[in-house]
């Protein structure tokens, strides 16, 4: 039963039991959901409540719809990074839960000089002294899906010590507890990888990656981090979500 204690929406709900049941085995891929009309007699809700919950499966994977048929379940093979898993809540662990993949890889973070494309979007000197934390990032059994590299000016690791510490995870969550609501850009681009990125990705020659470069800004629109993206073609799926979603009424 939904209910109104915790402040979630009702469609967050629904789509979090749905979730479960099919990371239960309760539905399996190829299976049709229950109807929008048997969803909102179990869950007592209106239809908008009910299109929004599978509006939220289908944008992260779980589920493929088809008009006039109704909601499958997608055999989801490649993990898919959801913009809004990376804006509000901890990225990369909550897009992998969410899909039923289990996270695997390393993270190392060390002091060095600031590369020229980060600090052009930090706004500091190339060169500068700044904490970097570069991940490798990936699914238990399977070779790497992505690099991700990113750098932080002292005065924000000061802010939000906990991003030193190569054991603490959940960037997003970290820089909000430092320096509020946050907000994030990202540049997306295609090219061949260089060789460390081709062997650490362990990809075969002529893959491509997909290149994404971004920083997040708090609400004074300071730069508190720039990454750096290198993921390997045919990994992974980014998916991007804009515009208001109708949820709840």
């Amino acid at each position: 039963m939904v209910t109104r204690a915790g402040g979630r929406p009702f469609y967050v709900q629904i789509a979090d039991a749905l979730r479960e049941d099919i990371k239960a085995g309760r539905y399996q891929p190829g299976d049709q959901l229950p109807s929008e009309r048997e969803l909102r007699e179990r869950w007592k809700v209106s239809q908008q409540v009910v299109r929004a919950a599978l509006a939220e499966l289908h944008a992260e994977g779980s589920v493929v719809s088809y008009q006039g048929r109704g909601s499958f379940v997608r055999r989801q093979l490649v993990p898919r990074r959801l913009s809004t898993d990376i804006s509000t809540s901890f990225g990369w662990y909550t897009s992998l839960a969410h899909q039923g993949f289990k996270p695997a890889g390393a993270t190392r973070v060390t002091e060095e000089p600031c590369p020229a494309d980060a600090a052009e979007w930090l706004g500091i000197e190339e060169g500068v002294t700044v904490t970097c934390r570069d991940r490798t990032m990936g699914v238990e059994g399977e070779p790497p899906a992505m690099l991700a590299t990113s750098y932080f000016p002292g005065w924000v690791i000061e802010g939000a010590p906990d991003l030193a510490d190569a054991t603490k995870g959940g960037m997003p969550e970290l820089l909000r507890a430092g320096f509020g609501e946050t907000y994030s850009e990202d540049v997306l681009t295609v090219r061949m990888p260089m060789l460390a990125e081709q062997q650490r990705l362990e990809l075969e020659k002529g893959t491509p990656v997909q290149v994404i470069q971004g920083a997040t800004y708090d609400a004074q629109h300071r730069p508190l981090h720039f990454i750096r993206v290198v993921a390997a073609g045919g990994r992974i799926e980014f998916a991007y979500r804009y515009g208001a979603v109708p949820g709840d009424s």
